[in-house]
């Protein structure tokens, strides 16, 4: 059991309007733990682009080197935009993204038109790799 537990979020679909906060469909939430005087730090998926995670980090002063892992929810663009940059932005060599291997299959709605729901270009899993 941890001694304590902190879960900030980094995006989702709305933000106050006195804030600078940006704000855009998808999700992402950072999160640091510690037990017996050990700090754990990471996210819970990175929402939909690079861009605005990462304007939102620097707002909440989190830097992405802050980060020890990353977890990807599932496949949907909205929660794994940008995490080959994400990555690389962190600056560490084989940096941690825990997520299915079935994350990166193709993924895509029926209804009301045939659209992709999956993992973008650009952040394959060998663009992950690629970026740390």
């Amino acid at each position: 059991m941890l001694d304590s537990l902190e879960i900030i979020t980094l995006m989702e679909d709305s933000v106050s309007m006195e804030g600078h906060f940006i704000a855009e469909h998808g999700l992402s939430f950072f999160i640091r733990g510690t037990k017996g005087g050990k700090e754990v730090r990471g996210l819970l998926d990175v929402g939909q682009t690079h861009e605005s995670l990462a304007h939102n980090m620097r707002e909440l002063g989190i830097g992405p080197q802050s980060a020890d892992f990353v977890v990807l929810s599932h496949c949907h663009y909205d929660h794994t935009g940008g995490i080959a940059k994400f990555v690389e932005s962190t600056g560490k060599h084989d940096f941690p993204v825990i997520a299915n291997p079935a994350l990166f299959r193709p993924h895509f709605v029926m209804e009301p038109v045939v659209a992709a729901k999956g993992v973008r270009t650009g952040d394959e899993r060998e663009a992950i790799e690629r970026a740390g």
